[in-house]
């Protein structure tokens, strides 16, 4: 009998705490996309103005908007690559997660991103496509990092 009281807490625990099954979720060129003058602006991702100049490379911040938990959401992996054509740039980006359908999830919402950068650049006006977003940079200037978000 005591066996079987046992049997019964630790199958409800498991049923508690790990119902359901893992799902694996992955994203291609979707979530946010800023770019920046400098690794220094993209890293800190801030609401300050960036400096894009003549002859350096421009810097992309990728962020996928998924609210992650450091306690379930497992895997973590995001990236991103740059293609120049001429005026065109082009981002791509991936980030992929293992959710978890735990009850015991903490809620702490960590996010998914990465930095990835232009070869260098002159002056120019250019286009920069993410997705199914654009948006145009123009080097040099100095402006708010311009931001897309793709669905």
């Amino acid at each position: 009998m005591r066996n079987s009281i046992v049997s019964l807490v630790s199958l409800a625990y498991v049923a508690l705490f790990t119902s359901g099954c893992d799902t694996e979720r992955s994203y291609s060129d979707e979530g946010a996309l800023c770019a920046y003058g400098n690794v220094m602006d993209a890293n800190l991702a801030g609401d300050n103005a960036t400096e894009f100049s003549a002859g350096q490379r421009m810097q992309f911040s990728y962020s996928l908007s998924e609210c992650l938990s450091s306690s379930c959401d497992t895997n973590r992996s995001a990236s991103c690559s740059v293609i120049r054509d001429g005026n065109r740039i082009q981002v791509s980006s991936s980030a992929s997660y293992t959710e978890s359908s735990r009850n015991d999830c903490t809620e702490d919402c960590g996010t998914l991103s990465a930095v990835c950068q232009s070869e260098v650049l002159p002056a120019g006006e250019y286009r920069v496509i993410h997705g199914s977003e654009e948006m145009i940079v123009t080097v040099p200037s100095t402006i708010m990092p311009p931001c897309a978000s793709a669905p």
